[in-house]
């Protein structure tokens, strides 16, 4: 038994992309991507650290005062960052102090430090980078295909 082959003909069809909208979207997504990541700078950056002492002062008539000494040579256990959107990001302390946080010349406040925080946020809040994207990409793909005139 011989097989035939039987050749048909298929004809090529070519995708064309316009480099302008190539351009466009990625130029679009590193917008947006620095928009949220800009945006991540109102989040608010709080720590969590080993519970102490609480000193409780009884000055009678019912008065007390209760107090939570804290060792500023603790380690932070974890980072706790809210994002302007609402969520809630958990982080590890990072061999940190109490005493880098608390003082305003410590190590951490640096932009540096801080911008970590910012980039991990910025990955968790991924979606808003896709949907504004999507609207600057899609409103500049509209605005180019269809021209709009005035009468």
């Amino acid at each position: 038994m011989k097989f035939k082959v039987i050749k048909k003909n298929i004809m090529k069809k070519d995708l064309k992309i316009n480099t302008f909208y190539i351009i466009v979207g990625l130029a679009s997504f590193l917008f947006s991507f620095l928009a949220v990541l800009a945006l991540m700078h109102l989040g608010k950056i709080s720590y969590n650290y080993p519970m102490t002492q609480v000193v409780v002062k009884d000055f009678g008539n019912g008065l007390k005062e209760v107090r939570e000494d804290i060792n500023r040579q603790d380690y932070i256990t974890s980072f706790e960052f809210i994002t302007p959107m609402g969520e809630n990001l958990i982080l590890p302390g990072g061999g940190w102090r109490v005493i880098d946080i608390d003082y305003g010349l410590g190590d951490f406040h640096t932009y540096r430090n801080r911008l970590k925080l910012y980039y991990l946020a910025t990955l968790k809040e991924f979606r808003y980078v896709l949907i504004i994207w999507a609207i600057i990409f899609g409103a500049v793909y509209f605005f180019r295909k269809f021209k709009i005139k005035l009468i």
